[in-house]
């Protein structure tokens, strides 16, 4: 069966290579717009459900995979900063507190019609950062595509106390570990 990855992002198509089997990414064209009649958690797999319907349309007999992450302080979602300045003012705010990230995933097999959900939560702990700290890193790291403004995978642990999450994957925007499992059902050989 052929898998596709309903994404555009560089990160999760590395993680997905991991895996090592054979797959196809394609960008959905969607709107994620946040339904603030909905859990954060609930968005996430929300979104993640849009990508993959949107993709299923195209690749009728694939098995589709997609995902979403948003990330959080106090319940105040944190998008990517895009710029220097939106990633300063985001680290300064994450400066000594825990951010939420909510990671979706949804895989559509279209031979049982059936959609698996799941949505992981990390915890990262920031510790106490100077804005000597936040600008050295910025400079170095330039993670302004980056939902939280840091990547996990390179220095960005180094803005850390601790990750409280089940999968570290899903930090990086695809909780292989669930995914992994979801496959397995679904009779893909891994």
């Amino acid at each position: 069966m052929q898998i596709v990855l309903a994404s555009s992002s560089k990160y999760r198509k590395k993680l997905f290579q991991r895996l090592n089997i054979k797959f196809s990414c394609y960008s959905p064209d969607i709107n994620e717009g946040l339904n603030h009649g909905l859990t954060l958690e609930d968005n996430v797999q929300e979104i993640a459900k849009k990508k993959a319907q949107a993709v299923s349309v195209l690749f009728p007999e694939a098995l589709i995979i997609a995902s979403d992450q948003l990330c959080a302080i106090d319940d105040i979602v944190m998008g990517k900063p895009m710029s220097f300045e939106n990633a300063f003012k985001q680290l300064k705010q994450a400066s000594g507190k825990d951010i939420i990230f909510y990671t979706g995933l949804v895989v559509f097999n279209p031979q049982s019609n059936q959609y698996y959900n799941y949505c992981d939560q990390t915890t990262v702990v920031f510790r106490n950062l100077t804005d000597q700290e936040i600008e050295h890193y910025l400079v170095y790291e330039q993670p302004y595509d980056c939902a939280g403004s840091f990547k996990v995978e390179s220095l960005g642990v180094s803005l850390f106390d601790k990750i409280i999450n089940q999968d570290p994957t899903a930090l990086i925007g695809l909780p292989l570990i669930k995914l992994c499992h979801i496959l397995r059902k679904n009779g893909v050989l891994l």
